[in-house]
């Protein structure tokens, strides 16, 4: 004999979550991701650095403004996954 299915809450009322209950990615690998985005965000703004500083490009050429814009995503990305979400 199947169990019956738990109640649903009334339309409107808000779901509370359990303690244990898991979001998105949770333990090893979200510390997993943030690492990697991190490393990602490091390489990133040191190529940028790299073309600029070593190459002698311009500083509004395509070669050092998109591992800019790229870096700085993937810090956003790590801000946003270690930031509490209150």
């Amino acid at each position: 004999m199947a169990e019956p299915d738990p109640p649903k809450p009334a339309p409107g009322v808000a779901r509370v979550r359990t303690p244990y209950a898991r979001g998105g990615a949770a333990g090893v690998g979200k510390q997993l991701v943030v690492v990697f985005y991190a490393a990602l965000a490091v390489v990133l703004a040191g190529l940028a650095g790299y073309m600029a500083l070593v190459n002698h490009m311009p500083l509004l050429s395509a070669y050092v403004i998109a591992p800019v814009i790229g870096a700085a995503w993937f810090a956003l990305r790590v801000f946003m996954l270690i930031a509490p979400k209150g």
